[in-house]
């Protein structure tokens, strides 16, 4: 029988998380939209860092974090928004960039926090209730 080792699945999405949170961090500069306006500046370094500091507490406290990576989802939704909300649609590298990090930040984050709600159920199934 295969066993998975969902705490081992979280932590890898989680160092993943933390490095592309980072990247988020400098996008404004790598992507080329740091001049567009300070709001969207610290925009994505707040949002990069708050990211990144949730995937490494998800990575030290894999089944007990789990909304930390729900919440990471929605984090990474608000990426995909951002060029949107903060008026940088016309810097194509800056659009796809965001776009292209919050997409690939959304699938991590769902999978670590769908490995360790499964871990969880596994270790801690539902009770039945009488009838």
């Amino acid at each position: 029988m295969l066993t998975l080792n969902y705490a081992a699945q979280v932590r890898t999405a989680s160092g993943i998380h933390i490095i592309l949170g980072l990247l988020l961090v400098a996008s404004p500069w790598v992507f080329g939209y740091h001049a567009v306006g300070l709001a969207a500046l610290w925009n994505s370094v707040a949002v990069g860092a708050l990211i990144a500091v949730l995937a490494t507490n998800r990575a030290f406290f894999p089944r007990v974090s789990t909304g930390l990576g729900w919440a990471n989802l929605l984090l990474a939704l608000w990426t995909i928004a951002s060029p949107w909300i903060y008026g940088y649609t016309a810097n194509s590298r800056s659009l796809w960039g965001n776009v292209v990090l919050g997409v690939v930040m959304a699938a991590l984050a769902t999978w670590g926090a769908s490995a360790s709600t499964v871990e969880r159920h596994r270790h801690h199934p539902p009770r039945a209730t009488a009838h």
